[in-house]
């Protein structure tokens, strides 16, 4: 909880409001929800990137935009960042490196292996 108090005096002071303000590109403000902390992001999208979040808004039918880039942030991590740190994904390609690989002299002898001939 002491935590939250000071996080709460710290946005609520002036002169750290003047260090989030105009001058950055990016507004950060805390928003505390009971123990939760929640940020708020102000940001200038592309004309391309904000046809991407409509698309997706679209496409998962999704009402507004900070759900549809929540969306595409959970989406990157579930594609990129866990299967880089995803024990059972290591375990998965450490049995693939241990099978035994085929053994062709051609790519006609190894088109008949595959296909069967």
């Amino acid at each position: 909880m002491q935590v939250i108090s000071l996080l709460k005096d710290w946005v609520n002071n002036y002169k750290y409001k003047d260090l989030l303000g105009l001058t950055c590109q990016f507004i950060l403000r805390y928003v505390l929800v009971g123990v939760r902390i929640m940020v708020k992001l102000y940001l200038e999208l592309g004309e391309k990137q904000n046809k991407i979040v409509n698309f997706i808004k679209k496409q998962q039918s999704i009402e507004d935009n900070s759900e549809a880039i929540n969306y595409i942030i959970s989406k990157y991590k579930e594609d990129c960042i866990d299967l880089e740190v995803n024990p059972d994904y290591i375990d998965k390609l450490l049995e693939i490196d241990q099978e035994p690989g085929i053994k062709f002299k051609t790519i006609d002898e190894l088109r008949q292996i595959i296909e069967g001939d």
